[in-house]
């Protein structure tokens, strides 16, 4: 029966009717027979209105001249904590951050924790096709593959051709500089990461 139809009927049976009590127990009757229609409608309206938004990129995993790609896809917007998140998960790097990663004029910094794998190593449970054999080539791999992806998928300049214009710091929690002692690697917290190509050429 058609909500048009249950009107009609509801129309019909109150003229007829005089009885109080009959009454009200026909209305609460008629209620539960339209609390479907209503329901249905609910249900389309969340179905129109709430469709989750999908962002596309790509992951840059290596090191500076040696990338591969990857496709990635999220639901909603494609920031750049996501994008390090999805490095995380397909490589099996622990990529914990210590703060968001922060947008300026200037660039981005991304803050790594303590938890990172740089400080957990060696890595035992190496995926075999981002293995690599030493910790100051995996540090490098990180940085480089962080820097790359976030330069790439920058959404926030979209206009700007040259990719490497947009610099990318690092640092560890604390504001302390990003430095892994036991890789022989520091980097100034006041200088954008240059790419491991140009420091291990110096």
């Amino acid at each position: 029966m058609k909500a048009h139809d249950l009107n009609v009927l509801f129309t019909l049976i109150f003229t007829e009717m005089s009885d109080e009590s009959l009454m009200k127990s026909v209305v609460i009757a008629m209620c539960f027979l339209l609390l479907p229609f209503s329901a249905s409608a609910a249900e389309s309206k969340i179905d129109d209105g709430t469709a989750p938004r999908t962002e596309s990129g790509t992951l840059f995993i290596g090191m500076d001249g040696q990338f591969k790609r990857f496709p990635v896809h999220v639901q909603g917007t494609l920031t750049p904590e996501k994008q390090i998140q999805e490095i995380a998960r397909l490589t099996g790097w622990d990529l914990s951050l210590a703060e968001p990663v922060s947008v300026g004029r200037l660039g981005m910094t991304v803050v790594f924790s303590d938890q990172a794998s740089f400080f957990k190593w060696p890595l035992y449970d190496q995926k075999a096709e981002f293995a690599v054999p030493d910790l100051r080539t995996l540090t490098y791999t990180i940085l480089d593959s962080v820097r790359h992806t976030l330069q790439y998928n920058d959404f926030y300049n979209p206009e700007e051709v040259d990719i490497s214009k947009l610099d990318i710091y690092f640092g560890l929690s604390g504001e302390r500089p990003f430095e892994v002692p036991a890789a022989g690697i520091k980097l100034p917290l006041d200088k954008p990461y240059p790419g491991s190509s140009k420091l291990l050429h110096h």
